[in-house]
């Protein structure tokens, strides 16, 4: 325990004393184990409390369970609790695996919608359970850095849109059935690029104009192939063929205009960017998530529906707690706080001390650079 001046208290900090005022009696007005945040901070101003009792962060933090050696020897440090990723590594490779089946099948078989039905029964279940999972803690945001942790481009995008929707959809507080649907839209997005041919799809390089031509059939040819195949019904059709319309009517096939865009197309619109932004490609270095989102929120109201990348900022977890990341100034830091989602509580590797990044004046010109990658071993560098 240390005893700090109410100018020195930090969000993130944790009260090793109960706290009382005269206005609150015998009862403690904040209680001990509290986790400080700015709204409590300025109410003990305003209330003349002038020193806190805190934990020490390098001595009290209860320890945590590390998700590998390098963050092992940080945290035994912060004892920072890496928040388990709703969407499991076991379920994470039943949604691949139920996807890569599909886009084989539709490959293979054509339009037999009766040798499909059932891989489309299989993909919907995968469905089911992520939005249970995704529903099962309505508090858990989607977790960046997990969504990044494979290369497989085309299946792992297609999962990647579909937790992004889907949380989305929470958001906008769709109730499961229809996140269910909204989910299996976007799994089967990108299903048209089977009718595309595959060196341009793989393409190391940016396409020229008649390529690109060639790349934006896959919308219709995706709905097509669902309608003539009787999989699914209108609202999966719809939001296949219309997912890369744009509000200011500049998008295709169709250049549809604001809600002329079906509400799944929409959503998926911004998690298909989002995704795709932050993921590696061939001819250039995938943006880091605040880049990305940056990008989509200057797209608001043109490119993209406010509302989605409203819900979007609001659901997407950049900078997950837990997680170590590199600072402008060259600094590390662990992520103790994140509701600024741009500018996160830290506590600064080697010294403890934790910062505020939205208002910490020293951090005005300081930006988070990028996540560390858990391979990268920092102690000691």
């Amino acid at each position: 325990m240390k005893t700090i001046s109410i100018s020195k208290a930090r969000a993130g900090m944790v009260l090793a004393q109960d706290v009382y005022v005269s206005e609150s009696g015998t009862n403690a007005f904040v209680r001990r184990g509290s986790v400080l945040n700015w709204e409590t901070i300025d109410k003990l101003w305003d209330r003349g409390v002038l020193q806190l009792h805190v934990q020490d962060a390098s001595t009290e933090r209860p320890t945590r369970a590390p998700t590998s050696a390098s963050d092992a020897r940080l945290m035994s440090r912060a004892g920072i609790k890496l928040a388990p990723p709703p969407v499991s590594d076991t379920l994470r490779h039943e949604a691949v695996d139920a996807l890569e089946e599909t886009f084989d099948a539709v490959t293979h078989l054509g339009r037999d919608g009766h040798a499909t039905a059932g891989i489309l029964t299989r993909l919907d279940t995968v469905v089911g359970q992520l939005v249970s999972a995704l529903m099962s803690d309505r508090t858990s945001l989607v977790n960046i850095a997990n969504l990044k942790k494979y290369d497989d481009y085309t299946f792992h995008h297609s999962l990647s849109v579909a937790v992004l929707s889907i949380g989305i959809g929470q958001h906008l507080g769709l109730p499961p059935q229809l996140l269910n649907h909204l989910g299996l839209t976007a799994m089967l997005h990108d299903i048209g690029k089977t009718a595309i041919p595959v060196d341009l799809i793989r393409k190391p390089s940016r396409l020229d104009k008649e390529e690109f031509n060639l790349v934006k059939a896959h919308a219709y040819a995706g709905s097509s192939y669902l309608i003539e195949s009787a999989m699914g019904t209108e609202p999966l059709w719809s939001g296949v063929l219309y997912h890369h319309e744009k509000v200011d009517g500049t998008g295709y096939p169709n250049g549809l205009r604001g809600n002329e865009i079906p509400l799944w197309s929409r959503i998926i619109a911004v998690a298909d960017v989002f995704d795709a932004l932050t993921s590696d490609c061939p001819y250039r270095k995938p943006l880091q998530p605040a880049e990305a989102l940056e990008y989509i929120m200057g797209g608001g109201d043109t490119t993209f529906d406010f509302d989605m990348v409203t819900a979007l900022t609001r659901r997407v977890e950049l900078y997950p707690i837990g997680s170590l990341v590199e600072l402008s100034n060259g600094q590390y830091a662990l992520v103790v706080d994140n509701d600024m989602q741009l500018r996160p509580v830290i506590e600064l590797v080697g010294t403890g001390e934790l910062v505020d990044m939205y208002r910490d004046r020293r951090m005005l010109s300081v930006t988070v650079k990028r996540i560390v990658p858990e391979t990268e071993i920092l102690i000691g560098r």
